[in-house]
């Protein structure tokens, strides 16, 4: 009983080193949780900051990419076509000598209308100053007008009517020169003649100035008699100021540019009422007489009838026809709007005793302008 139990008890210790040093074999030999985790840390970041990024990429980042490319070459293109095709269509437009009068026309009231809205008398002068030396580079323009004038006299291209055309030609034969002789003795009065006869003199110039603040700076060099007899008049020659006799050749020319008015008010009513029968030939059957605009019959082929021919209208014959229309009605309202200004500065004092202010005149003008343009717009677009 002696050995037995003491061989149990040399088995249990065994048993028990045998646990202990099991458990400490495990635990020296199994790395510890946090060792791990963070080497574990260690080698993520490690890879993640010394990998290079994989040379081949996803289908849809190549697609992002390749689609970010083709858009901003397609912007960049666009842009340059836009440039070019403006660019282009800028020039063709200034080619028109009628289109370019147009813009400078518009800027010119334009910038009046500006200054009407300024209370500082220096930027009001500034506007009104660039405005005024647009009004003078528009009478310098009018130099290259009388060679096209003259050329309207012999086609009589002006109007459908050659009759209506070189009556309105030499209308504007008689304007131009004026326009120039009015120019000159505003711009170079030095340089021009001052004297008239007096029997033209005390008809047409029967006139002195009481007010010395309206003085032009020549003014006051020339005095005019009134009290000369026609016998005497009509062998003497007198003088007079050359801002009166530029508002004088300047009231002359209006007189005639008021009758190219009336006819052209005349030619455009006359074209448009020639542009309503054609679309209603037109929308008929294509024109011809009276009797026969809705059919027309084809001859008989080897002497069989055939069925009269239902004839259709033209759609582009239509689309011409409107445009026309339009161009001649924004006309009509020009030379509307143009009335009152030409009356006005027809008149035998319009500098001195204005039949209307200046903000009537230039308000008008502006409009007429604003429709010149989209006129011109118009016509360019036609083309």
């Amino acid at each position: 009983a002696v050995l037995m139990s003491n061989t149990s008890n040399k088995n249990k210790k065994t048993t028990a080193s045998t646990k202990v040093s099991f458990h400490e074999n495990l635990r020296t030999n199994s790395p510890s949780p946090s060792s791990e985790s963070s080497e574990s840390c260690t080698f993520s970041l490690d890879e993640s900051s010394s990998t290079p990024p994989s040379s081949t990429e996803t289908p849809s980042t190549m697609k992002t990419a390749n689609l970010t490319t083709a858009m901003r070459t397609t912007t960049v293109d666009d842009v340059k076509k836009m440039y070019k095709s403006a660019l282009v269509n800028y020039l063709r437009f200034l080619q028109s000598p009628s289109r370019q009068e147009a813009i400078l026309k518009t800027v010119q009231y334009t910038l009046w209308l500006l200054s009407r809205f300024y209370r500082n008398k220096l930027q009001q002068s500034m506007l009104t100053t660039v405005s005024g030396e647009i009004s003078w580079t528009r009478y310098l323009l009018r130099f290259f007008g009388w060679p096209a004038a003259l050329e309207g006299i012999e086609s009589g291209s002006w109007a459908d009517s050659k009759g209506l055309g070189k009556a309105m030609a030499w209308t504007m034969v008689a304007y131009y020169p004026l326009e120039h002789l009015a120019y000159l003795y505003w711009k170079v009065p030095d340089a021009m003649p001052t004297t008239i006869p007096a029997s033209i003199g005390t008809s047409f110039w029967s006139w002195r100035r009481s007010n010395t603040n309206n003085h032009n700076k020549y003014d006051s060099e020339y005095t005019i008699s009134s009290t000369a007899t026609t016998a005497t008049c009509s062998r003497q020659m007198v003088a007079a100021p050359p801002s009166r006799l530029a508002a004088k050749a300047s009231a002359w020319s209006c007189r005639f540019w008021l009758a190219y008015l009336v006819l052209d008010i005349a030619r455009s009513m006359l074209a448009m009422q020639n542009v309503r029968r054609k679309m209603k030939q037109n929308n008929d059957g294509g024109g011809g007489d009276a009797d026969d605009k809705k059919t027309k019959t084809k001859p008989p082929p080897n002497g069989q009838p055939q069925e009269p021919e239902q004839l259709q209208s033209d759609p582009t014959l239509d689309v011409l026809a409107l445009g026309t229309m339009r161009t001649e009605r924004m006309q009509l309202v020009r030379d509307l709007l143009y009335v009152l200004p030409a009356i006005h500065w027809s008149l035998p004092n319009w500098d001195t005793q204005p039949w209307l202010s200046d903000t009537v005149v230039n308000g008008l003008c502006w409009l007429e302008s604003i429709v010149g343009l989209m006129q011109g717009i118009h016509n360019f677009r036609q083309t």
